[in-house]
C-alpha cells in the first residue's frame, strides 16, 4: 500500500488540484502513463494496493477517536483517485485508518519485544545495545535497541510481513521411545531464533508525523499552507534569511519569466482560463520550499541551483524555462523566502480575484472606522500599521489560506485579529512591530470580510495618494508663481550688482503678494 501511495505522491504532488483529484479515477491515472514499462509497474502496484485495501477496510472500525461508517468504499479502478491520497479527513480518512491500524500492530509487537527481560531470550542478543550494563541499569531500562523511523523513509525489509508457514516446524524430531514416534520434540530455541530473524531483525518502530498521520498529507496544488502554515518560519529558523540584493531583484521583477506570467487579459474569460497558468511558478517554489524544510540543509550560502542539482527528485524544476531563468541569477538558499514572497505577491494580484464570494462580505461603519484608526495611509505615523504592509499581509492571507478549497466554513466568522497578530504565520513585512499590531489591528474584522477589507484599504490608499499628489503639485505651482512675482527684474538685479546704475522702483513701492501666500 505504501509503495503505491508514494507513487501517487511522486507523480501528482503539488501538480494536482483537489478539484481535479475528485474527477480523476485510478484508471485515468494509470492510462495517462505513456511509458510501457512504467505503465505496467503502475498497474501491478495498483492491483496490490487494491487487494490490500479491500482486505483491510472492513477490519478497521475506528480512526483516532471517531467511528467509521459501517458501509465503507471498496477500491476499484473506477473510483476517484482521492481515495489513494493521504489526508486525515473526508475520503482520505479510510486510507489513514488502515495505515494507522497496521502500524499500531507492528509498534505494539515491537513494544512487547522491548519489555522482555534481559538475558532471558538468547535469540534477541542481536538487538542488545553494546553499551548495556546489567549492573548499572534499572529495571525500567531495556537492553534492546530498535530504530525509530518514518514510514515514508522505510524500505520493505523494515515492515513485518509474515504469513504462517508450517515448514518452520521442521526443526523437530520424533521420540521413537514414546508412542512409536507420536511424541514430537521441537527445537524451540531454533524455531525462536528463526522467528526472531523474520519478525524482529531490521524491523523499525514507526513514528507519527504531522496531524498524527503516519505519512505526510498529500500536497495538493497551491495548498502548501494548508498543511504547513508556518513553513516559512520553519525555514527561517534553520536558514537565516536575507532580502534579495537590489540588482538581482530588478532582474527578477523585470525579466520576462515573471512578466509573461502576469500579462493576462483583463477580460473575465481570459482571466479564468489562464488562472492556473499564472500559478505554475509559485507551485514550483512550493516544491522547493518543502524539500528545503525536509532536508534541513542549514547552509544559506549554497546556491539554489546547486541545491536542486543534489536531488534527483527536484530535477523537474529545471525543466521549466522561466524557473530556470530565475535560477540563473545565482540566488542562494538565504534568499528563498524573499523569492517566494516576491513571486507570490505578483501572482496574488490576479489569484485573489477568484476568492470565494463568502470572503467578500461588506464592511459596516464600525469596521471601516476601526480600519481607518489603525492604518497609516500617509506613511508618517509610527504608532499605526503602514498601509503597504497591511495590503501585502492581506494578500498573503487570502492567497495562502482562503484560496484553499477545503478551508473549513466555520472559520469564516473567526476574527482576523487572531491570524494577523500571530507573527509565526509570516504574513507581515519586517517593518511591522508586534506591539503595534496587538494594539491597533481591527478587532471587529472577520475572515468573511477579508477581501472587502483588502479592497477598502487599497482604494483608500489610492485616494490619499491622489490627494498627496494634488497637494504636492499645488505647492510646487505656488512656489513657482511666488518666485516669478517677487523675483527682482533685470534692472533691479543690475542695481544690486552695479551701484553706479540708477535705481528703478517697481509697482510704486507696493509689496507684491502672490495669490497663494494668503493660503
Amino acid at each position: 500500500m505504501v509503495k503505491f501511495i508514494q507513487m501517487l505522491n511522486n507523480k501528482l504532488g503539488y501538480k494536482l488540484s483537489r478539484e481535479d483529484a475528485k474527477k480523476t479515477t485510478f484508471r485515468m491515472f494509470i492510462e495517462s502513463e505513456g511509458d510501457k514499462e512504467a505503465y505496467d509497474a503502475l498497474g501491478k502496484s495498483f492491483n496490490e494496493f487494491q487487494v490490500a485495501y479491500n482486505f483491510m477496510i472492513n477490519k478497521v472500525k475506528r480512526y483516532q477517536c471517531h467511528d467509521l461508517p459501517k458501509i465503507k468504499p471498496q477500491i476499484t479502478d473506477k473510483l476517484s483517485i482521492i481515495y489513494g491520497l493521504i489526508e486525515g479527513k473526508d475520503e482520505g480518512i479510510y486510507l489513514c485508518a488502515i495505515l494507522e491500524y497496521l502500524i499500531n500492530i507492528q509498534n505494539t509487537f515491537l513494544g512487547k519485544i522491548m519489555s522482555i527481560p534481559p538475558e532471558s531470550c538468547d535469540s534477541l542478543r542481536f538487538l542488545q545495545s553494546p553499551s548495556w550494563d546489567d549492573a548499572t541499569s534499572t529495571i525500567d531500562d531495556s537492553p534492546y535497541f530498535i530504530r525509530t523511523m518514518r514510514v515514508d523513509h522505510a524500505i520493505e525489509d523494515n515492515f513485518i510481513i509474515y504469513e504462517w508457514n508450517d515448514e518452520i516446524l521442521q526443526y523437530s524430531q520424533r521420540n521413537l521411545g514414546v508412542g512409536k514416534g507420536q511424541d514430537i520434540i521441537y527445537d524451540l530455541q531454533r524455531i525462536e531464533s528463526e522467528l526472531a530473524n523474520i519478525l524482529v531483525q531490521n524491523k523499525v518502530y514507526f513514528e507519527v508525523g504531522n496531524e498524527q498521520l503516519v505519512l505526510e498529507p498529500f500536497p495538493y496544488h497551491l495548498e502548501l499552507f494548508s498543511s504547513s502554515m508556518r513553513i516559512l518560519g520553519d525555514i527561517k529558523s534553520v536558514i537565516p534569511q536575507e532580502p534579495i540584493p537590489s540588482d538581482k531583484l530588478s532582474l527578477i521583477i523585470g525579466q520576462n519569466a515573471i512578466t509573461s506570467y502576469m500579462s493576462l487579459s483583463t477580460s473575465s474569460s481570459n482571466l479564468a482560463s489562464k488562472n492556473n497558468n499564472s500559478s505554475e511558478l509559485l507551485s514550483l517554489l512550493e516544491i522547493l520550499l518543502c524539500f528545503i524544510k525536509r532536508t534541513s540543509v542549514g547552509n544559506g550560502e549554497l546556491s539554489l541551483i546547486e541545491f536542486i542539482n543534489q536531488w534527483v527528485q527536484l530535477s523537474s524544476l529545471t525543466e521549466d524555462s522561466r524557473f530556470e531563468t530565475i535560477l540563473s541569477f545565482n540566488l542562494q538558499l538565504k534568499h528563498i523566502v524573499s523569492l517566494y514572497e516576491i513571486i507570490e505577491e505578483q501572482v496574488a494580484d490576479i489569484m485573489i480575484q477568484f476568492v470565494d464570494k463568502k470572503y467578500k462580505k461588506a464592511l459596516n461603519e464600525e469596521m471601516e472606522e476601526e480600519i481607518d484608526n489603525a492604518i497609516d495611509y500617509e506613511n508618517g505615523n509610527k504608532e499605526k500599521i503602514p498601509v503597504d504592509s497591511f495590503i501585502i499581509a492581506m494578500k498573503r492571507f487570502i492567497q495562502r489560506v482562503l484560496q484553499i478549497e477545503n478551508y473549513e466554513n466555520y472559520k469564516e466568522y473567526h476574527k482576523l485579529y487572531d491570524y494577523f497578530t500571530d507573527m509565526s504565520l509570516n504574513l507581515w513585512n519586517n517593518n511591522v512591530i508586534k506591539e503595534i499590531l496587538d494594539a491597533k489591528f481591527p478587532n471587529t474584522l472577520l475572515v468573511t470580510n477579508s477581501f472587502t477589507a483588502y479592497e477598502y484599504v487599497t482604494q483608500k490608499k489610492e485616494t490619499f495618494k491622489s490627494k498627496q499628489l494634488y497637494s504636492s503639485e499645488m505647492n510646487t505651482n505656488s512656489i513657482s508663481i511666488d518666485t516669478q512675482m517677487i523675483a527682482p527684474s533685470d534692472a533691479t538685479f543690475l542695481s544690486l550688482t552695479s551701484p553706479t546704475q540708477p535705481t528703478r522702483t517697481r509697482n510704486k513701492g507696493k509689496k507684491v503678494i502672490g495669490k497663494f501666500d494668503v493660503m
